[in-house]
Parts: structure tokens; C-alpha cells; sequence
């Protein structure tokens, strides 16, 4: 089918779309021509005869081209016209024109228009873009011809630059289609892209790659409320959202994006979508559960009127508020070696309050508000730490992370809690137990000036031997590997304010007998270096992959 036909084809109906193009109310449009009703000269050039013209007001980047033209719709509908024997139509959604592009080759363009903006405020670009690949008539073909919009927030005008928001390119033939983003200005100008690629090398003489953009609009976007208390015990958590729309003259609201998610999960999980027939619904009842962290967010989108084919309808920008559900202790179940335990009991000490810790050792006991003693059980040959107390806020939460060591002949290590003294372990200087911190327990290991601290047993057949431990810091110390000539490994740790798991690997391998040991070593002044839950064990099992050679 040529080109004459196949815009003969489907004449009839662009015309009286184009003759019923309805006269649109103007909103407060930042763009200058965002509508496409002036245009200039584009290099002085014109195509058998008519002058090519792109809208006034933009600029344009052609990327990559090879025989790509602009022209106002009403010229580029003569052309059509004069060129390939069809009727004449000026093909738009709104007002007089629309800017007109084609070629048979493949493009890629860009428009873009710098504009004033505020800081702090939120606002939308988007419009309307139309291609037709091989014409209008004939093949329709989604994955051909692509268009996109984006922002720049900086003002820069580079297509390519990193700091420009895009949205999704899309490919969608013969349909038009509705970019949309909306973004919070961080300073005084931003600039608007459109591209349109056409993948396309060549479609031949008898075939044109034609496309229309239309109506494009910058302006303040919807703004959305979200209500969302910061704290909640467990149960059903009431969410509420609104919006603010800065011109009711022009836009109203058509619906929401809601979505929420679980923080131990991390995946989004949809509550409505802006178009669905609950769209425009503005609160949500949460099934929460005890120790959960939930965030939601909410996005507003704007239409013209009860909905109007002409203008895109316009996002807003996402609102985010997180709540965390609380009464509870929550916290991990790990090994010495840091991995987490799945099917481990954690309890109240004493009562009949318990849980089980989930994927990746995860666990929330639901306690109240109080003073618990927390303890967890034994798992898989490994001892738990000592009882635990802990505080609990009236709708918070306390967080506590357990871990589980080797014991017996498996424990390289004694005293590894340091709950009432030093026995089995070699002091110098300041080292002392102490009860003003702890991770697990009543009592700590404190270096509180320049101090040492060591002890070695002896062990039988210990594969990848591996020191665990839980430090609290205000200064730099030094943990040592010791094996019967010294140290075979060693680290050197920065002041952390949290309690934080660490390990050193031994290297002494698989089936290792003989000595083994920690050491700590603190040289400064005054420090408050706390550490706890010491232990060596069993490492990790080492994984390695086989190297293939080709010849």
C-alpha cells in the first residue's frame, strides 16, 4: 500500500476528528506555546516547496536524522495534500495547529524550553504526542517509534544529562498518548524535554514516519494530604488522604495511586490505582501487626473537567509517611557468623508470650508496653545468650538482635559474656566487667583506658575456626586472631554508637587443631569501648565456583 492510500485510508476520520477538535479553557501554563499555535522557521529550510517551521518559544536537538522535517499541522496537512493527492486535513487535538514531524528514516529529536520555577513547589509537565509508523493508514507497530518527556530541575538543556527525570518511553502507535511527571522544584528554573526515536532505519519511498505533539503544559501540580500517625499499637490502623489542587478552575481531581509496603518485605503493594473505579477513594483500614514498620505513599492526578481527550491529566508527587506498629520487641535471630536463623523461638522469660523468628532470622514479639526480660531458644546445637532486659515505650518499640554461638567443644572461648567478672581471660590496664552497658545479659567487657584483653584454649578439629563479636565504641581498638605462635589475623575497628555485630576470619582452615584465641588492645586515653557475646566457632562454609578453560 502506498503512501497516497494509506492516508486515504483513515482521511475521513482524522478530518472530523481535526474538525471537532474542541476549544480548550486555559489553565496557568508556565510554557511559553506550550500548545503549538505559533511557530518559527526551522533553519530556513523548506521540503518540495513548503517551509518547515517548529513551534516558537522551544528548541529543537535533531540527535540523529536522515531526511527529518517539521512543520506546523496545517502546512505539513497541504504538503500531504499537494504532495500525495489526499485530502487536505490540519490534524490536532486543540486550537488551530499542532506541530508535525515525518520522515522515512530513522530520527531522533528533542524540544526542549527552560522555564521559571520556585522552590519547594510542586509541579507537573506532560502533553500529548501521536506517531504513525509507515503512515496512518496502514501497519500499526508498538515497538517502532518512542516518546518519552522529562524535567531537568537543575535548568540545564544537555538531553543526556543524569540529573533530568524522565518518564517511561512509549511506544504506542497510532494512539495518542499522555507523558506526565511531576517532580518538587529545588531551585529557580527547570527545563522540559520531549523526545521521539524512531528505531526504524528505513521504511521506504512509498511510506512516511509521521507524528503530531499537541497541548503541553508546566504547571503547579496536585499536592496530596496523607494522614498517617507516626506510632500505633497493633491492630487496625486507619490511613486517610486528601489533595489540594492550586487551580480548580481548570483541573479537578481525578483519582490516587496508593500504595504501601511492609519494611521487613520491602515490595510495594497496590491499594488503588488513580483510574480504577475506586480511584478517587481517600482512606484505607491497615491490619497491622506488632513490631511492623509501614510505609505509604499517595499520589494525586488532576484532569480537565470530567475527563477531556485533548489535555493530559496531570500527576501529582508522591507523598510518603511511615508508621511503626509498636508494643513490641523486634530484631533478628543470627549465628556466630552473622547469618540469620529462621524457627527460633524468642520469648518473654517466664510467661507464655513467644514468637518465631521468619526469613532471615526476622522476628516481632508483641510484649506491651513494660519491662521484659527477653530470652531466646536453643537451635540446631547452638546456645542462646543470656536473658536480656529491655524497655518498651507506650506504642514504640525496642529492638534487640540475638545471637546464637557454639557450645561445648564446638566453643573455642569461656566467659563469653562477661557477666560478672574477667574469669578466663587475661587482663592488663583498665580492662574491667561492667553493667553500664551490654548487648545480651547484665555485664560487658569495658577497655576504658589503655588495656589488653586475651585468652587461648586449645581445640580438636574446628573447620574455618571464625571470632564473633558485638561492640559498642567511642574510639578505635584492635581484635587479634590468636592461634600458638601469635596472631594469624588481625583488624583495627572505628567508634560506633550502636551495638554492632563484627568477625574476624582465622584462615587457619579445614579440621584445624590446636590453639586458639581473642585478643583486644586499646592504646589512648579515656575511651568507653564495650564489648560482649564473644565467641569462636565453626565459619561459614566457603563456596567455590569451578574455572573453565576453552580452547
Amino acid at each position: 500500500m502506498t503512501i497516497h492510500r494509506q492516508y486515504r485510508w483513515i482521511i475521513a476520520g482524522m478530518l472530523l476528528a481535526g474538525l471537532l477538535a474542541p476549544a480548550v479553557a486555559l489553565a496557568v501554563d508556565l510554557l511559553t506555546n506550550g500548545r503549538f499555535e505559533s511557530f518559527q522557521s526551522y533553519n530556513g529550510d523548506d521540503w518540495r516547496g513548503y517551509p518547515e517551521k517548529y513551534g516558537q518559544g522551544w528548541h529543537v536537538k535533531v540527535v540523529d536524522e536522515d531526511g527529518l522535517h517539521f512543520m506546523d499541522s496545517d502546512t505539513f496537512g497541504h504538503f500531504l495534500s499537494a504532495t500525495y493527492g489526499v485530502p487536505y486535513l490540519n490534524y490536532r487535538l486543540e486550537g488551530n495547529y499542532a506541530q508535525a514531524f515525518a520522515s522515512r528514516r530513522a530520527f531522533d529529536f528533542v524540544l526542549y524550553q527552560t522555564v521559571s520555577t520556585t522552590s519547594g513547589k510542586d509541579y507537573a509537565a506532560g502533553g500529548k504526542i501521536v506517531t504513525y509508523y509507515k503512515g496512518s493508514g496502514g501497519e500499526r507497530n508498538d515497538n517502532k517509534v518512542f516518546k518519552r518527556v522529562g524535567v531537568d530541575p537543575t535548568g540545564g538543556t544537555d538531553h543526556t544529562s543524569a540529573n533530568i527525570l524522565w518518564t517511561d518511553w512509549v511506544g504506542t502507535d497510532n494512539a495518542w498518548t499522555s507523558p506526565a511527571l511531576a517532580y518538587t522544584a529545588a531551585g529557580s528554573q527547570a527545563t522540559v524535554f520531549i523526545q521521539v526515536e524512531n528505531t526504524e532505519p528505513d521504511v521506504g519511498s512509498a511510506y512516511l514516519n509521521t507524528g503530531y505533539i499537541d497541548n503541553f503544559k508546566f504547571e503547579l501540580a496536585p499536592i496530596a494530604t496523607l494522614n498517617l500517625p507516626a506510632q500505633a499499637s497493633p491492630g487496625s490502623v486507619n490511613v486517610s488522604w486528601s489533595v489540594t489542587i492550586p487551580d480548580p478552575s481548570f483541573w479537578s481531581l481525578w483519582g490516587y495511586d496508593v500504595q504501601y509496603k511492609d519494611e521487613s518485605v520491602g515490595a510495594w503493594q497496590t491499594i488503588q490505582e488513580h483510574d480504577d473505579s475506586n480511584g478517587d477513594d481517600t482512606n484505607y483500614t491497615l491490619a497491622a501487626k506488632a513490631g511492623k514498620v509501614y510505609t505509604f505513599r499517595v499520589r494525586p492526578w488532576q484532569q480537565h473537567g470530567t475527563g477531556d481527550a485533548a489535555t493530559t491529566a496531570m500527576p501529582g508527587v508522591w507523598q510518603e509517611k511511615s508508621v511503626t506498629i509498636g508494643d513490641a520487641v523486634i530484631g533478628r535471630v543470627i549465628n556466630h557468623a552473622g547469618l540469620g536463623l529462621s524457627g527460633v523461638t524468642v520469648a518473654v522469660d517466664g510467661t507464655s508470650t513467644t514468637t518465631t523468628s521468619e526469613a532471615e532470622g526476622a522476628y516481632a514479639l508483641e510484649t506491651g508496653d513494660g519491662t521484659f526480660a527477653i530470652v531466646a531458644g536453643s537451635f540446631d546445637g547452638l546456645t542462646p545468650p543470656p536473658a536480656t532486659t529491655v524497655n518498651v515505650p507506650a506504642g514504640g518499640i525496642a529492638e534487640l538482635d540475638l545471637m546464637l554461638r557454639p557450645t561445648g567443644a564446638a566453643q573455642g572461648l569461656t566467659n563469653n559474656d562477661f557477666e560478672s567478672d574477667l574469669s578466663g581471660w587475661a587482663p592488663t590496664g583498665s580492662a574491667s566487667a561492667s553493667t553500664a552497658d551490654r548487648h545480651t545479659g547484665q555485664g560487658s567487657l569495658l577497655m576504658a583506658d589503655s588495656a589488653s584483653i586475651s585468652q587461648t584454649n586449645n581445640i580438636t578439629g574446628m573447620d574455618r575456626p571464625l571470632l564473633s563479636f558485638w561492640y559498642k565504641s567511642d574510639a578505635s581498638f584492635t581484635v587479634e586472631f590468636l592461634d600458638g605462635s601469635g596472631a594469624v589475623a588481625s583488624k583495627t575497628l572505628s567508634s560506633v554508637s550502636d551495638w554492632t555485630y563484627a568477625s574476624l576470619d582465622s584462615g587457619l582452615g579445614e579440621a584445624y587443631s590446636g590453639q586458639v584465641g581473642a585478643k583486644f588492645t586499646y592504646a589512648g586515653g579515656a575511651a568507653n569501648i564495650y564489648i560482649d557475646e564473644v565467641g569462636i566457632g565453626e565459619g561459614p562454609l566457603q563456596m567455590y565456583f569451578p574455572i573453565i578453560f576453552r580452547n
